[in-house]
């Protein structure tokens, strides 16, 4: 079979174009931003991801999105077209659906013609041929929908048997449509790469996609990367980039290339550290003859090499390594430098080395931000460093010469430095769960637990268990890459696997639901978590509660009880059910006759059935006034103002699911 697949690679006809210049070859003209509208921490309205999209310099842009951003997705067309930016493509599901329809409804009525990317499901049949003539049936009938309206199909590799490059190849060749492509992603294709007779790493199915690729989604790339936790690695933090970054530019292949933003951290960060990774093989490809090696010595007088793009050779830059300032900021601070040839994308990578590194500088970085200043290169990490490990700082450029020209080593200047071991005041404690009824729905989607002080983060279901009557509830948890904490690292949101709750969906009929209807659950986090300093928690903590129908109803303003404030009183707002805290703190507010918002402290109150805002001082003027409710507000299930998450599939999309705020007066006596 491999031989027959190889022998079909081989034979499929090279697409007849003029090579690209080869400087060009990874030019801003030729970049799509990806994976920017769900991964994205920020939540960013389509207004501020455009403006994002035109500080980076962006022309391209492909949307993935989630059923609550397709509101707003004919608004983001008309913002992408004032802003000159191209919809390359838009992610869309094989089953087509309600989301499908509206997708092409709005594209259609936007006279917007572009790319389809489809995740295609694993075929039924056994035999190779009739996988592919099954496939293919499949993005047949995708292709001629599309084609009425001037769209295409782009083949998109998401693992499995439709995942494989030659399948895809197949597959494009097999359906006869002439505006079938493939998308491939190289961050679902570690396993595709193999070795040359030099040990480096290749695309050897880069010339078969060639006449179909669409688009090449970049990614940072080590060979099993995906089974070794690197799936997801910044561009030119992969040991296999420079061999493959050099294969991809002299194939001819011009692009467009997608630069991802795909790890829940801001998308602009995200975007950012990519586009700086490929400044590397954009930059060294255009001036190689710029690249000379500077040297940095820490006090001992020890000297390692590091790659910098300098006009002429200078003068080494002696760094040394500081202690932390009252603010909380690790400094690297830099003897005679010169501000303004401080390269555009120097970074300074801080570890934790207590975990293994492996040669990678990406595995163990610790999360956090970094800053030029004109006397020091500072690191300010996003969560406290933990007392008592030692850590790392690496100085590199992300546009090193790639080994396969010098052999150079990646690294550059190295310091180690050691958080002393704290001193507790007081033992850690939990200060609440959220929801705290004694009742939830069997659809509860998510819980809050709150702690007195920071805790040790990524140990959540280590340390967190649920039980049902007795007995441990496996895997309840949605697996995500980083556990969602608040900034202060003292609240932690836990969210139930969605594909467990909704009804009609496999993992639930597998593995049955996570919450039982007319069964008691407990909720248990054992005192041996450390908090933020090390230390333990107080004491173990339970929360026990009985499970309940579903809650499949979405939120009704029209029933919440308005109590306007009087003099020395606070603005009450009594819900119909508990709806989540958070969300009902931070989604709801107050603006007066002329629209200006008025800035009130919200609390919701113990049992989540209301919130009040403002305080007893708060001075409110005589007048009309409106509640205004964000769509976006959720209960504990997830059912949304006007939408519940129990979506009948065949529904159309209501005018409620498209409004962003719903408003309620009251008048202030």
């Amino acid at each position: 079979m491999h031989a027959f697949l190889a022998s079909l690679l081989l034979a499929l006809p090279l697409a007849a174009a003029e090579p690209p210049k080869l400087a060009d070859t990874f030019a801003m003209k030729n970049l799509v931003a990806w994976c920017i509208v769900p991964f994205d921490s920020q939540k960013r309205t389509p207004k501020q991801r455009v403006e994002m999209l035109q500080r980076l310099g962006f022309t391209q842009f492909a949307y993935d999105w989630r059923a609550e951003h397709l509101p707003s997705f004919p608004e983001e067309i008309e913002l992408l077209k004032k802003a000159k930016i191209s919809l390359k493509g838009v992610w869309f599901p094989v089953n087509v659906g309600k989301d499908g329809e509206f997708i092409l409804e709005t594209l259609k009525k936007a006279d917007v013609k572009t790319e389809l990317w489809v995740m295609l499901p694993q075929p039924k049949a056994e035999s190779q041929e009739e996988k592919v003539k099954e496939t293919a049936k499949l993005v047949s009938d995708l292709a001629k929908r599309a084609a009425k309206q001037g769209c295409k199909i782009g083949i998109y590799n998401h693992g499995g048997w439709t995942g494989e490059p030659e399948n895809m190849v197949a597959v494009a060749k097999a359906c006869g449509e002439p505006n079938v492509g493939i998308v491939y992603n190289l961050h679902h294709g570690h396993s595709h790469l193999t070795k040359d007779q030099n040990g480096f790493l290749r695309i050897d199915f880069l010339n078969a996609l060639k006449p179909y690729l669409f688009c090449m989604n970049l990614n940072g790339m080590d060979a099993e990367g995906e089974k070794n936790g690197n799936k997801l690695l910044v561009i030119g933090g992969g040991r296999e980039d420079n061999a493959l970054m050099l294969q991809i530019r002299e194939s001819g292949f011009a692009g467009p290339f997608g630069i991802l933003g795909h790890t829940n951290d801001d998308a602009e960060d995200r975007l950012h550290d990519n586009l700086a990774g490929l400044d590397h093989y954009h930059g060294y490809f255009k001036h190689p003859k710029q690249y000379y090696p500077p040297a940095f010595r820490t006090k001992s007088g020890k000297t390692w090499n590091i790659r910098l793009i300098r006009e002429k050779p200078e003068s080494p830059l002696i760094f040394e390594f500081s202690n932390f300032d009252k603010e909380g900021a690790y400094k690297l601070v830099p003897k005679e430098l010169d501000e303004s040839k401080i390269p555009k994308h120097f970074k300074v990578v801080v570890r934790d080395t207590s975990k293994p590194l492996e040669d990678d500088r990406n595995k163990a970085a610790v999360a956090g931000k970094y800053i030029v200043k004109s006397d020091a290169v500072c690191f300010e990490p996003r969560f406290p460093l933990e007392p008592g490990l030692t850590y790392q700082a690496v100085v590199y450029r992300r546009d090193l010469i790639p080994r396969m020209f010098d052999g150079w080593p990646d690294y550059g200047y190295y310091a180690t430095f050691t958080i002393p071991k704290a001193t507790q005041e007081k033992p850690t404690s939990i200060d609440a769960v959220y929801p705290t009824s004694a009742k939830l729905p069997e659809n509860a989607l998510r819980m809050y637990v709150h702690f007195s002080a920071p805790m040790r983060q990524g140990l959540g279901q280590k340390y967190i268990r649920l039980e049902c009557d007795g007995k441990t509830v496996l895997d309840p948890y949605l697996h995500i890459e980083q556990e969602l904490w608040s900034a202060d690292g003292k609240r932690l949101t836990i969210l139930f696997d969605p594909a467990r709750v909704k009804r009609g969906l496999k993992p639930r009929e597998e593995a049955g639901p996570i919450l039982v209807e007319g069964k008691k659950h407990t909720l248990t986090i054992d005192a041996a978590w450390p908090d933020a300093l090390g230390f333990p928690l107080k004491e173990k903590f339970t929360y026990s509660f009985e499970v309940g129908p579903p809650d499949e109803t979405p939120i009704e303003p029209v029933k919440w009880t308005i109590t306007p404030p009087t003099k020395g009183t606070q603005l009450v707002v009594k819900f119909e059910k508990p709806l989540d805290k958070a969300l009902s703190e931070r989604l709801i507010w107050v603006i007066d006759a002329t629209g200006k918002r008025i800035e009130l402290q919200s609390l919701a109150n113990k049992d989540q059935t209301g919130v009040t805002l403002g305080t007893t001082a708060t001075a409110w003027k005589p007048g009309k006034y409106k509640l205004v409710i964000d769509t976006r507000l959720e209960d504990v299930c997830g059912n949304r103002v006007g939408e519940a998450f129990e979506v009948d599939e065949f529904q159309p999309v209501t005018s409620a699911v498209i409004a962003k705020t719903v408003e309620r007066e009251f008048t202030v006596k």
